[in-house]
């Protein structure tokens, strides 16, 4: 099994570059690294 790590700091700064709220790039980082229940692929990164 292996892990991988994310950057929530990169995340959120990006999204605030490309014009994100500061509340909404919380939410949004917040939600990219919540697990999923169901094992689907995260949809934010299905682009």
């Amino acid at each position: 099994m292996s892990t991988s790590s994310f950057d929530t700091h990169a995340f959120f700064n990006e999204l605030k570059g490309a014009g994100f709220s500061e509340q909404q790039a919380e939410v949004m980082t917040k939600l990219q690294k919540t697990p999923r229940r169901d094992g689907a692929c995260n949809p934010i990164l299905n682009v």
